[in-house]
């Protein structure tokens, strides 16, 4: 397996590979997409905002198999 690299827009979800890529490129692909980090978002501002939470789990019994069931 061998990758190449290069920087592409897609257009209604289409990419288009550069065209001296495109002799090497046949068969069945992975593709894998790297996204340049969006902008940050803004922190809520909302005027409740949740810091912590607290559960009691002193008498809390934990069942693995009523868990798994299916």
């Amino acid at each position: 397996m061998f990758a190449i690299e290069f920087n592409a827009l897609q257009e209604n979800g289409v990419i288009k590979i550069p065209e001296k890529y495109q002799k090497d490129i046949s068969g069945n692909l992975r593709v894998i997409i790297l996204m340049e980090k969006p902008e940050e978002r803004k922190p809520c501002e909302s005027k409740n905002p949740f810091n912590a939470i607290r559960i009691k789990t002193k008498d809390f019994r934990f069942n693995r198999e009523e868990a798994n069931e299916r």
